[in-house]
This record gives structure tokens, sequence and C-alpha cells, in this order.
């Protein structure tokens, strides 16, 4: 009788020892502060200036797609002939200064100028590499 209490007892215990606290991981669907917005608003701008201009030949068969309103601000690098495809490159601002990447173009050999551009770009800069 007093083991069937004890369980439930340790499980509630448990459960509200999980939920209290700042160990909580962030709602994925929570709008995205301010400065997340306007820092994808400024990476989208620096990517279509420095990887998307005339000439250059690294990103020449993809389109990006700047979404800096959306929930999570973002931008999407999608193939050229197929715009409705997944995304191969998915940035995603989530502060001041963090970028979340990802997709299959972090896999090419454009990978390091990617990491290296995104890195820069996330903390202030906007000269292109």
């Amino acid at each position: 009788m007093i083991r069937n209490l004890i369980v439930p007892a340790l499980l509630a215990a448990g459960l509200a020892a999980c939920q209290s606290g700042g160990g909580a991981a962030p709602d994925p669907n929570a709008p995205a502060s301010n400065e997340a917005h306007s820092l994808a608003r400024k990476v989208g701008q620096t990517i279509a200036r420095c990887w998307f201009a005339p000439g250059e030949t690294a990103f020449a068969g993809y389109i990006y797609s700047p979404e800096p309103n959306a929930v999570t601000p973002r931008v999407l690098i999608v193939p050229k002939v197929q715009p409705a495809e997944r995304p191969v490159l998915v940035i995603e601002a989530r502060g001041a200064t963090t970028l979340d990447t990802y997709g299959p173009l972090l896999g090419t050999p454009n990978a390091t100028r990617i990491r290296a551009d995104l890195d820069r770009w996330s903390k202030g800069s906007d000269s292109c590499s």
C-alpha cells in the first residue's frame, strides 16, 4: 500500500524538478527576438551582395530566399532549377549574434567558406571573403 503511494509521489517530484528552474530548453515556436530578425536581415543582404554577386561562381547553381520576418528568421539557399525543392542550406538567426546552419551544402567544398563568412557576418562584419 505504501509502495503504491511512494512511486507516484517520486515520479511527480521528478517531473516537477525537470520543469522548474532555468534549465528548460527554449520554446522552438516562440517568436524570435528583434535582434534575431535584424541579424537575419543583415545576413540576407550580405549573402546577396557576396555570394550572389555578378561573376560569383561558387553559388551560381543556387538562389537565396531571405525570410527575415518568419517566426524563426532565416535565409534559405535552394537549387536554381528546382526552387520549390528542399533547401540545400538553411541559416537561422537565433539571437543578436547566433546563427544555426544546416543542410547538404555544408558537406561540399564550399563549407569552409560558408562557415567562415557566416561567423564573420554574425560578429558584425559585412565584408565578402
